[in-house]
């Protein structure tokens, strides 16, 4: 088990089944083509996730003694009825090992895109090439590494 764990996707363009990331990436470079300026398609704003990712090390650190969590961020898991095991998470279990896993079991999938779609509230989707040119240079030059439709259509539109 590593803190420090990367997820890397990569999309490619598929027709081999009517659902899933082949079909989507191919539609979402459709609609770029058809739209230069990148406005026909909206993206999640990447501080979604860094406020996910600040959640999920919260959390983390909750299970190992009480804290305070972030009020924004407690504010989003408390509309997903976190108030109820935060009650008695220090109380009834006992080991880091058992809170750990109780949150792991709560902060399932379905609560985590919950979370996501609460907290653009706050940071809302925005056009696909707004949200290139919003991420960090190094996250951003290697998702443009590997698709040139997506850097050209960055480049030709670049403020």
């Amino acid at each position: 088990y590593s803190h420090h764990s990367t997820v890397v996707l990569e999309a490619r363009i598929s027709d081999r089944v009517p659902f899933g990331t082949g079909p989507s990436i191919k539609n979402i470079l459709e609609i770029l083509e058809d739209d230069s300026l990148g406005i026909g398609y909206l993206s999640y704003d990447f501080r979604v996730f860094r406020l996910l990712g600040t959640a999920l090390k919260q959390l983390a650190q909750l299970a190992r003694t009480p804290t305070t969590i972030k009020p924004i961020i407690s504010g989003f898991l408390d509309e997903l009825g976190f108030a109820k095991v935060v009650k008695v998470l220090h109380t009834k279990y006992h080991s880091v090992d058992q809170r750990q896993e109780i949150l792991k079991q709560w902060f399932d999938g379905l609560k985590t895109l919950r979370f996501i779609h609460a907290a653009q509230k706050i940071y809302p989707k925005q056009p696909l090439l707004t949200s290139l040119q919003n991420l960090p240079p190094i996250i951003r030059n290697e998702i443009l590494h590997n698709n040139v439709v997506l850097k050209n259509l960055l480049d030709e539109n670049r403020l």
